[in-house]
This record gives structure tokens, C-alpha cells and sequence, in this order.
């Protein structure tokens, strides 16, 4: 079983430290209807994670960068945005997050190892629907590197 992370990810307290760096504040609270939130307000930014979500697993690192994605692309919507925008910039958000999380060259360096998708989620200390998402959107879409 892989415990670590290879040099060339980003670990959760880098995570952190780019949420810092932008003077993003990042607070836990009950989000009924959703599991995490990223606001712009002027310069500053926010991000509201769901307390239910287990601290320091997987699926809170996905969350965080996926949040992180909005505010590092700036990719924002206001509630009444039309579908098309919100799809948008979650999709640009959860682009961001996959090359943080699952680096293109530390993937395919594991899979020409013969890595299997629990593998490689647990290498990147992700799911598996992650390592999922991160082949499609690299080898099916194309999306670059960085």
C-alpha cells in the first residue's frame, strides 16, 4: 500500500497554504444543500466546507481543491447565472483540481507501472472516481498538463 506522495503533488497542507497565500478563509459549517461553497466578495475570498465531511480524507482534499479551483481561475457565478455558466466554472474548477491533485506526468509514469485505479487513487490520496475523472479529462478530452 502507498501512504505517500510523490514529489511533484500537491499535499493537503499546500492546499491550505494556496488559500493563505490568496487570503482565503476557509471555515466549517453545516452546508445542508451542499458540500462546499467558494465566494469572491471584492478582494476577498471565502470557502465554506460541510463539517460532516471526514477531515484529511480524500474526499475533503478533493473538495478543498476543487473549491480552490474557483478562486484560482477565477471562476465565479452569481445564483441566478444561467446553466451554462455555472457548468462553466465548475468545470474549469474541477480542471484545476485534477492538475493539482493527479499531476499528468506522475500519472502516466504509474499506469506505465501497471498501477490500477485503487492504486493510483490511493497513491494521490483520492477516489477512485477521481483518478476516473483525471483520465478521461487528460487522455479522452486532451486537457494539458498545466
Amino acid at each position: 500500500m502507498l501512504n505517500t506522495l510523490s514529489r511533484n503533488t500537491i499535499c493537503n497542507n499546500d492546499l491550505h497554504r494556496i488559500a493563505e497565500a490568496k487570503g482565503a478563509r476557509i471555515d466549517y459549517a453545516p452546508l445542508p444543500s451542499a458540500q462546499a461553497v467558494a465566494v469572491k466578495c471584492g478582494e476577498r475570498f471565502f470557502i465554506g466546507l460541510d463539517c460532516g465531511i471526514p477531515e484529511n480524507s480524500p474526499r475533503e482534499r478533493i473538495i478543498l481543491a476543487h473549491e480552490l479551483g474557483h478562486i484560482e481561475t477565477d471562476a465565479f457565478y452569481g445564483i441566478r447565472a444561467p446553466e451554462w455558466v455555472r457548468q462553466c466554472a465548475e468545470s474549469t474548477a474541477e480542471r484545476w483540481a485534477v492538475k493539482q491533485l493527479v499531476p499528468k506526468a506522475a500519472l502516466c509514469a504509474l499506469l506505465k507501472q501497471g498501477f490500477t485505479a485503487w492504486e493510483l487513487a490511493e497513491h494521490f490520496n483520492v477516489t477512485e472516481a477521481f483518478i476516473q475523472k483525471a483520465c478521461y479529462l487528460y487522455f479522452e478530452c486532451g486537457m494539458q498538463a498545466k
